[in-house]
Order: structure tokens, then C-alpha cells, then sequence
């Protein structure tokens, strides 16, 4: 058959997560090729990813939240999975060993959105016991403005019935999108940013440096491998997590093992040591989100902190005597992890 390119599609005020998963989902249906309609012009012509990006006023470009839209859709490898689209919504579905993976479009409506997952036996180990693992995520079209990262709703292991299960999805937002992830029940795991709540600058790897010892900082949230933590669950150890970075694939580590205040926060090869070991410890303060934790080294009780309190991008990363819990300001050791 003859290839079909389609440039001109989805209005400007299309260009949304909602909108954007539904036109994926629609090309992917149709095996056509969508290429990215630019409304844009003059100076801004070239300069934000056909509207995928916005600057702050620093001038540093951070990602909307269709980028994270684009993002997930890349992550979809395997096989392609058949979609029943509703009169409302569309999706696009992929599988391959070890996870399922749903982006969802759609709606310009609200209310719970009820997806059924059917055949579930045509996978490879995601179901164990009848039992799967599904992590729903939202991606907030945030009024256009710049996205953090995907939001989780849930994490949470659902029965199969029959080889099929059932997920509701609470659309609030009609610009808003979701994922789904299925994954099997054993993997406790995340992936998130970690959003310092005072400054709203992301822990960073710096310079994207691979090497031991490399403290880390906070910096502009750009939505880079250098900004994503995969929290690894510590066997037997409540809420305790390995933080590996996913652009070097090494571990969050207080030097030397200190205990010392103003002990640096770097990345050092994982070895599986306590002071490479963080317990999420959920603030209490009023106003704080669900998503609000301290990260606690557990050999010496002491918080991921940004030294000084300092707002300035690129402020290095060490640990300090935490706040207690219920304390509202500073804020410099809270972390908004939006995976979690």
C-alpha cells in the first residue's frame, strides 16, 4: 500500500495530552505517518519542539505535557496489542516480556472512564497467581504550561478474572491523559522526578556526568534520563528504596558513608550499602501533597537536603539533620515525587 504522511492535523489548542494520545492512537490505527503540525512562527518558529516545549524565564526550555505524551509512546516496544475504541476515547497498546503498555486519548469529557483489559493470557510474565500489577499515571495538560513528569494515581496489583481485568480512570481534566503500565505483582518498584518543594527544581544528575563521585544538584526540571529515579524496593525494609539514576544507571550515595551534616549526596556505582539505602518518609505539614516524602539515608537518619536552602539552580545536594515531619518551612527536604 501506498505510505501516507499527514502534516496539517490538530489544532493549536489540540496540541493537549488528551488530544494528542487520541491523534497517535488514530495514525497508529490507520498505519499513517503523523508529522508534528508547527503552528508556530517567526521567532518561535524552530525553537519549542512544535509546541511540545515552553521557557521559563531563566529561558531553559522544559518539557509541556504532550512531551511526556511522546516519551511514553517511545517507550512502547513488542508487539502491537488490537484497541476497541469508545464513541469518546482511543488508545494505543503494545506488549512485550514482562509489561503492557496502554496510552489513552481522548474525551473532551469528564467522569470515570472504565478500561477493559481482555486476553491478558496472551502475555509474558506480567500475570502470576491471577494477579497483575497495573500503575496508572496521569499526564496533566497543566493549562499548557511546563509538566514535571506523569502523575501516579495508583499502583496497585488488580485479579484477573477469565483472563481479564478491569481499571477505572477519574478524567477530571478534559485536556489530561492517562497510561497504564501492567506489570507483574512482585515489581514494587517506581520511576519518578524528584521535584524539591522549595525551589521546584528537580535532584539532577550534573552535567550528566557518569562518573563516581559526581555530587548531584538541583537544577531547571527538563525531563531528561539525568532527572529520573528508579526507586528499587530494599528487601524486608519498609518504604526503603535504591535510587538509581536512569541516564547512568548509578546509585544516589552519601560519600564516604559519612554521618556528618554536609556529608555530599553524589552517584556512586551500587553496591547495595546503607548508605545508598532511602526511606520515604511522609511529611505531615498542612498543605503538603500525597506526593510529598523526605528521603532518608538509612544509615544515618539524616535527609536529602539542598544545602543552604539556596533557590539558584545547580545548588549541590548533601545531607542534613531532617526537619521533623509536620514542619512547613523550609521546604528544602521535601521532595515531590511524582511517580510515587
Amino acid at each position: 500500500p501506498r505510505p501516507y504522511q499527514i502534516n496539517e492535523y490538530a489544532a493549536p489548542d489540540e496540541q493537549n495530552p488528551g488530544d494528542g494520545a487520541w491523534y497517535i492512537s488514530r495514525l497508529e490505527r490507520a498505519g499513517a505517518d503523523g508529522l508534528r503540525a508547527n503552528w508556530a512562527s517567526a521567532g518561535n518558529l524552530h525553537n519549542d519542539l512544535g509546541n511540545l516545549l515552553v521557557r521559563n524565564s531563566a529561558g531553559q526550555h522544559q518539557p509541556k505535557g504532550e512531551w511526556w505524551v511522546y516519551r511514553f509512546y517511545a517507550s512502547q516496544t513488542g508487539q502491537i496489542v488490537s484497541v476497541t475504541p469508545s464513541p469518546s476515547y482511543d488508545a494505543f497498546a503494545t506488549k512485550t516480556s514482562g509489561t503492557a503498555k496502554v496510552l489513552i486519548g481522548g474525551g473532551r469529557t469528564t467522569g470515570n472512564l472504565t478500561v477493559n483489559l481482555q486476553r491478558l493470557d496472551t502475555t509474558s510474565g506480567i500475570v502470576q497467581n491471577n494477579q497483575v500489577r497495573v500503575l496508572v499515571q496521569r499526564i496533566p495538560n497543566n493549562g499548557g504550561g511546563a509538566v514535571a513528569g506523569p502523575v501516579t494515581v495508583s499502583n496497585s496489583v488488580v485479579a484477573v478474572n477469565g483472563n481479564n481485568a478491569t481499571v477505572t480512570l477519574p478524567y477530571i481534566n478534559q485536556t489530561d491523559t492517562y497510561t497504564l503500565t501492567l506489570l507483574p505483582p512482585s515489581d514494587g518498584g517506581f520511576q519518578s522526578v524528584a521535584v524539591a518543594q522549595h525551589s521546584q527544581q528537580c535532584l539532577d544528575n550534573t552535567d550528566r556526568d557518569t562518573a563516581d563521585g559526581n555530587v548531584q544538584q538541583q537544577f531547571h526540571c527538563v525531563g531528561g534520563d539525568q532527572q529520573l529515579w528508579n526507586f528499587q524496593p530494599v528487601t524486608g525494609v519498609a518504604n526503603t528504596f535504591s535510587v538509581v539514576n536512569q541516564q547512568t544507571g548509578k546509585c544516589l550515595d552519601v560519600s564516604g558513608v559519612s554521618t556528618a551534616d554536609g556529608a555530599a549526596v553524589h552517584q556512586w556505582a551500587c553496591h547495595g550499602g546503607q548508605n545508598q539505602q532511602f526511606t520515604l518518609r511522609k511529611v505531615t505539614y498542612s498543605g503538603n501533597d500525597p506526593h510529598d516524602y523526605q528521603l532518608v539515608a538509612r544509615h544515618s537518619n539524616k535527609c536529602v537536603d539542598v544545602s543552604t536552602i539556596s533557590t539558584a539552580a545547580r545548588a549541590p545536594i548533601h545531607q542534613w539533620t531532617c526537619n521533623p515531619t509536620g514542619q512547613g518551612s523550609p521546604l528544602n527536604q521535601t521532595w515531590r515525587l511524582w511517580g510515587r
